[in-house]
């Protein structure tokens, strides 16, 4: 869904590239590589996309994207249970990108009130992806107030001497 999203997107503005991200997890093969093998299937041109390979986890994405892209207009295109813990990151590392969320898992037009309360499956993924993203923010949280913590000890060392 996203990287459909992506070539959507890609196509929409000419002269755009498609920026396709993520490591191999020891599979040889990086999440990147295999995108832009499908990309090219659906006719993107292979000028028009680059890979960044060796991003781990999204704040490594952001970090990498943004020394590619610089000032440059960005449309994020990510899961929209997703999107904020992503945007946080973009704008962490200065770049203040468009979001394109994709991927919705909830849905309000439930034609079967019954439904709602019906167990299934796919429940649980909701609920696993909810606890994956709050405990993201969570850590998010934590990791830039130590840092903005670390910097202020750091300022005030230097400050006395």
């Amino acid at each position: 869904m996203r990287l459909t999203e992506g070539i959507r997107i890609l196509r929409m503005y000419p002269g755009s590239k498609l920026i396709l991200s993520g490591y191999d997890g020891g599979s040889g093969v990086s999440n990147a590589r295999m995108m832009a093998k499908v990309a090219l299937a659906l006719g993107v041109s292979k000028s028009d996309i680059i890979l960044l390979e060796t991003a781990k986890d999204t704040w490594e994405e952001a970090r990498q994207a943004a020394a590619f892209v610089k000032q440059r207009q960005v449309v994020l295109v990510t899961s929209a249970s997703h999107m904020q813990r992503a945007l946080n990151e973009f704008h962490s590392a200065g770049v203040k990108p468009y979001p394109a969320p994709t991927n919705f898992l909830a849905h309000a037009n439930i034609t079967q009130g019954w439904e709602r309360f019906t167990p299934k499956g796919k429940y649980l993924e909701q609920t696993e992806r909810y606890w994956h993203e709050t405990l993201g923010l969570v850590w998010q949280s934590l990791r830039d107030w130590a840092s903005d913590y670390e910097e202020q000890a750091l300022e005030a060392t230097e400050s006395t001497l």
